[in-house]
């Protein structure tokens, strides 16, 4: 549980960026931490053997994807603009 609320706060963040101004090497870094704080859970999972969450756990993960979901939404469209930005300045 505590790992998923590592991403929880990391997610959080994210939010709190899309909101100011977005800086693309703080999202990078941001999504950094994401990846590595889901990966952990995951592992964690995997050496616990652990196949059924509970209750809360479920609940937490259901909350987790809906921020995420909620959050690429928002943010992809500009990641993208910024990227092909980027690119064009090249």
């Amino acid at each position: 549980m505590n790992e998923l609320q590592k991403t929880y706060s990391i997610l959080n963040r994210l939010e709190e960026m899309d909101k100011s101004k977005f800086n693309s090497s703080d999202f990078v870094s941001l999504n950094s931490d994401l990846k590595s704080s889901l990966d952990s859970f995951v592992k964690n999972r995997e050496e616990k053997n652990t196949k059924d969450l509970s209750i809360e756990d479920k609940k937490f993960v259901v909350d987790l994807i809906s921020k995420i979901e909620f959050l690429e939404a928002r943010i992809l469209p500009k990641a993208d603009l910024i990227n092909s930005f980027s690119k064009s300045i090249i």
